[in-house]
C-alpha cells in the first residue's frame, strides 16, 4: 500500500464507536501515519455513544462523515427492535451531532416493521428531516432466517404482498424527502442536494482490514477469517488472514459492476467503457432499451438514470430471484 492514494476510508459495521476511549483513537492516528489519506473518514456509530465529548473526539480524529443507527423514531418500534433508548433521547442525540457540522450526517431508519402504518412512516420521515441531517438511509426490514426475529417475520409474511407494501411505504418517504431538498443517492438513501453522500457499499475497489473484512481488487474477491484470534495470529506471524478467495471472470466483473451502478440509480456508459474497454450498449444495450420502454429508466446517449419506479422494482426483483 506504500504510496497508494486512499480515496475513501470507512470504519464500521458493527459499531466502532464502542471503542471510543478504548483504542479507536489510536487506530485513527495510525491510519493517518501509515496511509496516504487523500480523504476523510466515514464511521458508523450507536446513538448512546455520541456524547458531546465523544463527538468532539471523532471530529478531531478526522471523521467528517458520520452515520447513526437510530433504526426507528417511535417508542413501540424501538422496543420491538430492542434499542436501548427512547424517541425523545435519540432525537436529542441526532440534533447534537448535527450541531457539530459533519460534512455528511447520515441516519439509518428501518421501515415495514410488523404492524407499521403509512401514517407512522410519514410522521417518522418528517421528523428525520427536522433533525438537521444531511442524509437518510431508509431500509425495509430485512429478515435473516438464521435469527429468531427473522424466522418469526418470514413465517408470517407473503413475499409478493410484502413487495407491494414496501413500495407504498417507500413512495411516502420519497415524496417527503424530495419536497425537503433531498435527492436520491441509492436505492434506499436520500441525500441533501449539494452534500457529498455517506456510502459504504458502492466503492468500485477496496481493501478490507480486520476480521471478517472483505476486499475487491478488479478480478479477485476475498474475505478474511471471521475469528479475531486467528486474524491476530496471522498478522503477527506475517501470514495471510484470508479465509476465502474467488477469481472473478470478466463476465462476473461486469455483472457486479452493473449491479452496484443500478444500486446507485444512475451511471455513465463511458465509465463501463473505461473500466472494461468494451461498449456498454453492445453488452447490455438491449436490456436497457427494454427497461426504458417500460418506464424503469431513462436510457440516454451516455447517462442512464433509473426512475423511482425502476429503482424499487429492479432491486425487488433481484432480491426475489436471488433470495
Amino acid at each position: 500500500m506504500a504510496g497508494k492514494s486512499i480515496s475513501s476510508f470507512y470504519i464500521g459495521g458493527g459499531t466502532p464507536t464502542s471503542m471510543l476511549g478504548k483504542g479507536l483513537e489510536d487506530i485513527l492516528n495510525a491510519i493517518y501515519r501509515h496511509f496516504n489519506m487523500e480523504c476523510s473518514i466515514h464511521i458508523e456509530s450507536h446513538p448512546n455513544h455520541l456524547s458531546n465529548e465523544n463527538l468532539d473526539i471523532l471530529k478531531t480524529s478526522g471523521v467528517k462523515y458520520l452515520s447513526i443507527g437510530i433504526e426507528a423514531l417511535q417508542d413501540k418500534y424501538l422496543k420491538m427492535l430492542e434499542r436501548p433508548y427512547n424517541t425523545e433521547d435519540v432525537k436529542k442525540i441526532v440534533e447534537r451531532a448535527a450541531g457539530k457540522n459533519f460534512e455528511c450526517l447520515n441516519i439509518d431508519y428501518i421501515f415495514d416493521l410488523p404492524g407499521q402504518t403509512v401514517v407512522e412512516v410519514e410522521q417518522a420521515s418528517y421528523d428525520m428531516v427536522k433533525l438537521g441531517i444531511n442524509q437518510a438511509a431508509t431500509y425495509p426490514l430485512f429478515s435473516f432466517p438464521y435469527t429468531r426475529f427473522g424466522r418469526e417475520i418470514t413465517a408470517k409474511r407473503n413475499t409478493v404482498v410484502t413487495m407491494f407494501r414496501r413500495r407504498k411505504f417507500l413512495k411516502v418517504i420519497e415524496d417527503i424527502f424530495y419536497s425537503s431538498g433531498f435527492e436520491r443517492s441509492s436505492v434506499w438513501a436520500f441525500t441533501q442536494k449539494g452534500t457529498d453522500k455517506y456510502c459504504s457499499v458502492t466503492v468500485p475497489s477496496y481493501i478490507g482490514l480486520g476480521a471478517s473484512g472483505s476486499s475487491y481488487l478488479k478480478d479477485m474477491f476475498y474475505v478474511n477469517t471471521f475469528k479475531v484470534a486467528e486474524y491476530i495470529k496471522a498478522t503477527e506471524n506475517g501470514s495471510s488472514p484470508i479465509a476465502l478467495s474467488i477469481d472473478l471472470s470478466e463476465k462476473a466483473q461486469m455483472a457486479g459492476w452493473l449491479y452496484w451502478r443500478i444500486y446507485e440509480t444512475k451511471f455513465r456508459k463511458s465509465d463501463f467503457q473505461q473500466r472494461f474497454d468494451r461498449s456498454f450498449d453492445k453488452k447490455y444495450g438491449s436490456y436497457m432499451e427494454y427497461l426504458n420502454r417500460i418506464g424503469f429508466l431513462n436510457n440516454g446517449q451516455d447517462l442512464i438514470q433509473l426512475t423511482d419506479k425502476g429503482t424499487y422494482w429492479i432491486h425487488a426483483f433481484e432480491d426475489f430471484f436471488f433470495d
